[in-house]
């Protein structure tokens, strides 16, 4: 193990990856896959493309039926997201990206209120 306390020598488990038809069955009751939730205005469907390529490219290594492991993602809090709290934890793969929450704030009004509103932006 190294000093970070992970053992390098291993390879990396993916029992998140599963398959869709699993993953739409356990959909809203006992959440599992790479799970992603957006958040507006951080990059979220970008990050959620870039979310389709990791579930297909370890799919393609991790499943014989499918290439793709069961991906979702949804706008949102983790607290009440798509059932994340039950989700099966050794099943699931739950994350998000975050930013600076000024920054965030004020791309979110410019494309809200001025771009779609035309609001006039202020100092």
């Amino acid at each position: 193990a190294n000093k970070t306390g992970s053992d390098r020598s291993s390879p990396p488990s993916f029992e998140w990856c599963i398959e869709n038809d699993i993953g739409e069955r356990t959909r809203g009751i006992n959440p599992v896959g790479f799970l992603y939730i957006k958040i507006e205005k951080a990059a979220s469907s970008t990050v959620a493309g870039v979310a389709l390529r990791i579930a297909t490219e370890v799919g393609k290594r991790s499943l014989e039926s499918q290439n793709k492991c069961y991906a979702r993602w949804v706008h949102g809090f983790v607290s009440d997201t798509a059932g994340t709290q039950k989700r099966i934890k050794d099943k699931a793969f739950l994350w998000t990206v975050i930013r600076e929450p000024s920054k965030r704030a004020m791309s979110e009004a410019f494309h809200f209120q001025v771009s779609r509103k035309g609001v006039q932006p202020t100092d």
